[in-house]
């Protein structure tokens, strides 16, 4: 049994690997990048090769065969949004140690759902629970969702809800969304002070799919009282990361996921 599950694993490895090399994977370099026998490697990707999940070119280069194509477009399709997000927001959650929220746009609504959530194993601990809407002017995470829109789509949203307050620091002023918008785009994320939830603080970034389709936003929140002015850079760069790549597995157009996450600033923010 185990002689078995060390082929499987093997198998396994080298068929990632390929699949993250691209065209450039050869016999050799695929040895030397997994410390693995030349003979074992060469066994292994002649069986991956017989099967159809490998084809190896002229050249000696490897690169995935139909049917691990296939294979990929019927787990990508059987895949919902949360089960590709969850993976990423459990991995933020422990970095950052706060519990962390997707939250989706709903275009026909002009809101936002809570589409899954990542908690935190403090007692205190603030966040949306899934199901759970919100306007979009309604803290960090709605107001990422609105940077992520074009002005027409942004200013479409607001006229018709208007801006409604969740607690006395909602942004209710017009002009002063407009600026905390033009300061996310810049930015590339959205923070809030109690905007949502009293007493809470939100880090959050937008989400794209399908091109440049504004999805929603992913955020992390945290209590007041616990937050540390010098944990703002590690959680930025953890959320941005996470961020990228969950627009990149929803299907964001490069030119999308270049524009809007570059290196973030980090400069302390005045929140």
């Amino acid at each position: 049994m185990s002689s078995t599950m060390s082929a499987l694993r093997r198998s396994h490895t080298i068929l990632l690997h390929v699949a993250q090399a691209g065209e450039h994977a050869t016999l050799g370099s695929i040895a030397g990048d997994l410390g693995m026998p030349q003979s074992t490697v060469h066994r292994v990707l002649s069986q991956l090769v017989e099967e159809g999940l490998l084809v190896v070119g002229p050249g000696g280069h490897y690169r995935l065969g139909w049917k691990a194509l296939q294979l990929a477009r019927r787990i990508w399709n059987a895949a919902s949004d949360e089960a590709l997000a969850l993976p990423l927001m459990r991995e933020l959650s422990e970095t950052t140690g706060e519990t962390v929220t997707l939250n989706k746009y709903i275009p026909s609504e002009g809101f936002c759902v809570c589409l899954a959530v990542a908690e935190t194993s403090h007692s205190l601990s603030y966040a949306l629970n899934v199901g759970d809407t919100r306007h979009l002017n309604m803290g960090a995470g709605g107001k990422s969702i609105l940077a992520g829109m074009s002005d027409a789509e942004a200013e479409a949203v607001i006229a018709r809800h208007g801006l409604p307050s969740a607690t006395p620091d909602t942004v209710t002023d017009p002009e002063r969304l407009v600026a905390d918008i033009a300061l996310i785009r810049s930015r590339g994320y959205a923070v809030s002070n109690g905007e949502s939830v009293e007493g809470a603080i939100g880090y959050a970034v937008p989400i794209f799919y399908r091109g440049e389709m504004v999805f929603g936003s992913m955020a992390v929140t945290a209590p007041q009282i616990r937050f540390r002015a010098e944990w703002e850079r590690d959680w930025l760069a953890a959320l941005v990361e996470k961020a990228r790549t969950l627009s990149e597995l929803l299907g964001a157009s490069q030119r999308k996921i270049t524009s809007f996450y570059p290196p973030f600033q980090t400069e302390a923010v005045d929140i």
